[in-house]
């Protein structure tokens, strides 16, 4: 039996132990929103639905937003850059990831549509559009 101390729902108490991980596992290893809110009850106990994976995710971007923005800005200032794209499946349909970096940053972003010319606008990297 678990002895609930404090928030007994996703809160402050437990939110920058859970947060942090669960960012990390849909952004930089692309699992599923399923497979996240599986192992993150694997790792520390507390399993997750979907919704709450989104949640999560909804409430970092708000919180990395001017870091996001302030990389896009590095990026645009760079004097060398790579830029690229990839197609990708996303619930079965083609979508394009682009990325842009340089020896210090990377953002990747992913679009329903590829863009030849693709324009770096910070409102789209701190959207992750």
């Amino acid at each position: 039996m678990y002895r609930i101390e404090g928030k007994s729902h996703y809160g402050e108490s437990i939110c920058g132990r859970t947060v942090s991980p669960c960012v990390q596992l849909t952004h930089h290893h692309m699992l599923p929103l399923a497979r996240t809110g599986e192992l993150m009850g694997d790792l520390f106990g507390l399993p997750m639905s979907d919704a709450t994976v989104l949640a999560i995710q909804a409430e970092a971007q708000v919180l990395l937003a001017p870091t996001v923005a302030a990389m896009g800005e590095a990026l645009k200032a760079a004097p060398v850059a790579h830029a690229d794209e990839t197609g990708l499946r996303v619930a079965g349909k083609i979508h394009w990831m682009h990325v842009l970096a340089d020896i210090t940053h990377a953002i990747t972003c992913i679009n329903e549509f590829f863009v030849a010319d693709f324009q770096w606008d910070p409102r789209h990297l701190a959207h992750g559009r």
